[in-house]
């Protein structure tokens, strides 16, 4: 399941748990993954991944866990994020 919610919930759970950046410092993420709302909000669906030394976990079921938001959402779509791209 999804997770819909602010970004900054999403940036804050990303540094709590230590996940990879890259060298300028962005996080390394991949999946479904979507802003809108005029930037301020973002969509994770269940494919979403982050990595911690290099291993990648669910960053939705993290999200869903841990963060403000609405939890466990159904996205319908497809995957068009390329691996590897950072939010």
């Amino acid at each position: 399941m999804g997770w819909f919610g602010p970004i900054e919930s999403l940036l804050h759970t990303l540094d709590v748990v230590g996940a990879d950046r890259d060298p300028e410092g962005n996080f390394d993420v991949a999946g479904e993954l979507v802003v809108g709302l005029g930037g301020r909000e973002i969509v994770v669906g269940d494919s979403a991944r982050y990595f911690k030394n290099g291993e990648p976990f669910g960053l939705a079921s993290l999200l869903n866990s841990t963060s403000y938001g609405v939890r466990n959402i159904t996205v319908i779509g497809r995957d068009t994020t390329p691996a590897g791209k950072e939010v």
